[in-house]
């Protein structure tokens, strides 16, 4: 829902039937990802007998996140965590209780979200399964994996740095700012959503195509003007 828009607003096509044609896929596209949630609403209410949109563990998250035990990762609280039966009301008691450790720590809730952020952007995502990786691969070969994994994942994010740099210096370039000025805006509202919870690398996979799309895009745009013209249509020419 957030992605899309952000997607057709970064990359401006160019004439009205191009336009036209941009809107109605994302007509389509905000359609049937609001009937998917819906309909997935509806099942759950009716299987937990409390409106529930999307999941119940956010406050899981919330209170692992934040609690005396938190560090930045996934920490459990003193005591453990609710294990009522009842999803919804484990959910709702986690909340109460992260809620009240923010409300009364706020200084260390603070101090612990520079963590998050770099746990949440730093890391590979595949990191996060190494322990299921270890089992299934053996952990020399999950250790070689990812560690091309974290490579690859650093590279990328130089490369995507790179290009929104000439990007954003290119003038004259239509769409090159606002590209780098959307993106942008996709990857803070995405950080600052998950910041409240606790930092994972894991949580990074729905917008890293983003980073691998301007990685790619970095390596394949022209080094100097010429005939080759604008990358993707974002007037974003070499350097």
């Amino acid at each position: 829902l957030l992605v899309a828009p952000a997607a057709a607003l970064a990359f401006r096509p160019g004439g009205r039937l191009a336009r036209r044609r941009v809107v109605e896929m994302l007509v389509v596209l905000l359609v049937v990802e609001g009937t998917t949630v819906a309909l997935w609403a509806v099942r759950n209410e009716k299987k937990l007998g409390h409106p529930v949109p999307i999941a119940t563990n956010a406050g899981l998250n919330l209170l692992l996140g934040n609690n005396p035990n938190a560090w930045g990762g996934r920490a459990d609280p003193p005591g453990g965590m609710p294990q009522t039966g009842d999803e919804v009301r484990d959910e709702r008691l986690a909340v109460k209780r992260a809620r009240r450790f923010m409300a009364s720590h706020p200084l260390r809730v603070l101090a612990l979200l520079p963590v998050k952020v770099a746990r949440l952007w730093v890391p590979a995502p595949a990191v996060t399964y190494r322990a299921e990786l270890a089992r299934k691969w053996g952990r020399p070969v999950a250790v070689l994996v990812l560690l091309l994994a974290q490579l690859a994942h650093l590279v990328a994010w130089w490369l995507a740095g790179r290009f929104a740099w000439r990007a954003w210096k290119r003038k004259g370039a239509r769409g090159g700012r606002t590209a780098v000025l959307v993106v942008a805006l996709v990857l803070g509202v995405w950080t600052l959503g998950h910041l409240p919870f606790l930092g994972g690398a894991r949580y990074f996979f729905p917008v890293q195509f983003l980073v691998w799309t301007a990685a790619v895009l970095a390596m394949i745009a022209p080094r100097s003007g010429g005939s080759r013209g604008a990358v993707l249509d974002t007037g974003v020419p070499g350097s």
